[in-house]
């Protein structure tokens, strides 16, 4: 799979929830969350999704499929495990 375009909209997708949480509820204070489990999460919710939320999902998460985005967090998950040890 070739994961330059994925990674791309998952970094686009990052950064906008970073700028919404330093903008409103991380303002003023230090603050951790991860981008990569939150896409986990995300992908999770999407694919146990129908109709319209799940378009809206799929939008949000810059993705055409919940099988794009399954098979992105597939390639990525084991990539940073192997990494952190």
């Amino acid at each position: 799979m070739d994961l330059k375009k994925p990674i791309s909209n998952l970094t686009d997708v990052a950064l906008r929830i970073t700028k919404q949480l330093l903008t409103t509820e991380g303002k003023g204070k230090n603050m951790v969350y991860s981008p990569l489990s939150l896409q986990v999460l995300l992908s999770s919710v999407t694919a146990g999704s129908k109709g319209p939320t799940k378009k809206q999902l799929l939008s949000f998460l810059k993705s055409k499929s919940s099988d794009e985005l399954n098979s992105l967090v597939s390639h990525l998950v084991p990539r940073v495990v192997r990494r952190i040890h």
